[in-house]
């Protein structure tokens, strides 16, 4: 896989980076339900010969498959944001890359009487 070429250039453990992968696929993405309109898809992706059939699987490879979703069992949306849960916030670093549209201020009374923002609209 072409990732793991990138990662053992990078110095990386390979071993490590599997096992955070496999981690991330537990905690954001989700099998989903073959209903009607998937299995009509699936089943017109064999029958014009796109093979082999490689059932549920998070793997990028020929035929056709049922990948995930970040969709969970009760409709509700998980993204990479949910991950921070699990983070260490006396050592972790977050950077955002975002266009502010809209920052709300409120002014502060007294003799400084600075404004300071409480809530931004990011995109």
């Amino acid at each position: 896989m072409y990732i793991f070429y990138v990662v053992s250039e990078a110095g990386w453990d390979e071993k490590l980076v599997k096992e955070s992968y496999k981690w991330v696929e537990r905690v954001v993405a989700f099998r989903p339900p073959m209903r009607q309109w998937q299995s009509a898809v699936r089943d017109g992706l064999l029958e014009v010969g796109i093979l082999p059939y490689n059932g549920f699987t998070y793997d990028h490879i020929h035929g056709t498959k049922v990948g995930g979703t970040i969709f969970d069992q009760n409709g509700h949306r998980h993204t990479a944001a949910d991950l921070l849960e699990y983070a260490n916030t006396n050592t972790i670093t977050l950077l955002l890359h975002a266009t502010v549209h809209r920052i709300l201020f409120t002014k502060s009374k007294g003799f400084h009487s600075n404004s300071t923002s409480y809530d931004s609209f990011y995109s």
